[in-house]
């Protein structure tokens, strides 16, 4: 009968180390949570920005190009 009780304890004292732990990875897990809506925000955001430059150096470089056919700089582009 004693040995049972002291097995008792000692698994209830496990059990509660377990919920400790349990409760110290919650709150570790909920201080780096983002929310989705915010992880996507933020990539539409960096696609977006890296989308336009890469438009606005395709425009310059297409400006470049066809200034200098027009100049006669350039007389074969090869595509």
């Amino acid at each position: 009968m004693l040995k049972l009780q002291k097995r008792s304890r000692g698994l209830r004292i496990q059990e509660g180390l377990r919920l400790v732990n349990a409760a110290i990875v919650d709150k570790r897990y909920l201080e780096n949570y983002t929310p989705p809506t915010k992880l996507i925000t933020e990539t539409i955001i960096k696609n977006s920005l890296s989308l336009i430059i890469t438009i606005f150096n395709l425009g310059f470089m297409w400006g470049i190009t066809s200034s200098s056919i027009k100049s006669g700089s350039i007389n074969s582009v090869v595509l």
